[in-house]
């Protein structure tokens, strides 16, 4: 029989999730993970992971316990490491310290742990438990760009797109800007600085010639700005060349002539070959993105649509009408013939942001089942 979730154990894991957010812009491509210590009822370390390539929460948590780690509980949202990596494995470290119990939030989809640092942990006596599942549920969606792309090999998409009230990305001109309110795009510009990367085609970087950098947020990481542009129609003259923001990488496919492809390198741009979105995608996580923010036009949204690439949506609904028959909608490719077929968004939440609505919600949520948790806590 598992022991009782107490009040204690709430007000740890909470913090521990506290401490985990604070790596929030930093951490990529690593998760977001805090750590919590605890010795009868008093907090004898809290930490967090704050870059790839520094020590883990747990080792700085310990470092600051001391020796008052001896016996305590120890918090986290992801279960210990057991490998070598940019630095060495956290799980014999919590041993080393004669810390006698770790409640740990999700076991580790990578490869490389996959409840390794959870049984190493057991099988040296110490005890070893999972959470109830609503602290589970939150420690999957605070780090779900990881564990998805832990599973899937491939980042995790958002796709963001603002449209008015009938269901308009522009009008029948090509005019977009703006349908949104400050709010709503100062937001975008948080999301931007949340993932790795943002994407858009070819069409809507002629179109827009948008700077895709992040603006107005002190100290926030620049993505790296990605173009999808198969043919090779991107100007060197475009303001993605000309701003500041990101490095800028540009998938190109065999239609794409030589003499621009040499043009785009003499403006700044990194090539690489891609023939459809999931080649891209694969590029993209090879190269250590994570997260991948789609802002492009209806076509490349549509085509990650039917392709079940998006993992989430982010829509923006404005309080404006256009009207015209012929302005086009956020979505076109193609689609569903019967609406039994719809993609339908789980884990819904509509906010509001001054007069517009914001809807967020998952579309493809597969990694989740491969993100166990340690058997919960009986209550």
């Amino acid at each position: 029989m598992g022991l009782t979730w107490t009040s204690l154990d709430e007000q740890a894991m909470q913090l521990c999730l506290e401490l985990a957010a604070r790596g929030r812009l930093t951490t990529a491509p690593n998760p977001m993970v805090g750590a919590v210590l605890v010795r009868g009822d008093e907090i004898v370390g809290q930490a967090y992971h704050r870059a790839a390539g520094e020590s883990h929460a747990e080792v700085l948590a310990l470092e600051q316990a001391g020796e008052f780690a001896r016996g305590a509980t120890l918090y986290i949202n992801l279960e210990p490491c057991c490998h070598h990596g940019r630095t060495p494995p956290c799980a014999p470290q919590l041993l080393a310290a004669g810390v006698a119990r770790v409640v740990v939030g999700s076991l580790d989809p990578d490869p490389r742990v996959q409840g390794g640092g959870a049984q190493l942990l057991r099988q040296a006596g110490i005890q070893v438990e999972g959470c109830p599942a609503f602290w589970h549920e939150r420690c999957l969606d605070l780090n779900r760009f990881f564990f998805h792309a832990a599973v899937s090999q491939r980042p995790f998409v958002t796709l963001k797109y603002a449209m008015t009230l009938d269901g308009r990305v522009a009008t029948e001109n090509g005019d977009s800007r703006w349908i949104s309110g400050p709010a709503s795009r100062q937001q975008v510009h948080q999301e931007r600085s949340a993932h790795q990367a943002i994407l858009v085609g070819s069409g809507t970087a002629l179109q827009d010639d948008p700077h895709l950098n992040v603006r107005g947020i002190a100290g926030a990481p620049q993505p790296v700005r990605v173009v999808a542009d198969r043919r090779g129609r991107l100007s060197a003259q475009a303001r993605l060349f000309n701003s500041p923001g990101g490095p800028i990488w540009i998938g190109y496919g065999p239609l794409a002539e030589g003499s621009w492809r040499e043009q785009m390198l003499q403006a700044g741009g990194e090539l690489f070959e891609a023939t459809g979105l999931p080649q891209l995608l694969d590029y993209l996580h090879g190269q250590g993105i994570r997260s991948l923010l789609v802002e492009g036009g209806p076509r490349l949204a549509g085509s990650f649509l039917d392709q079940g690439l998006v993992q989430r949506v982010l829509a923006y609904v404005a309080p404006i009408l256009v009207g015209a028959g012929g302005a086009p909608g956020p979505l076109s490719g193609q689609g569903v013939a019967w609406m039994k077929e719809a993609h339908r968004l789980k884990r819904v939440r509509w906010s509001r942001l001054e007069d517009d609505l914001v809807l967020d919600g998952e579309l493809e949520d597969g990694w989740r089942a491969a993100c166990q948790p340690v058997p919960e806590i009986t209550t």
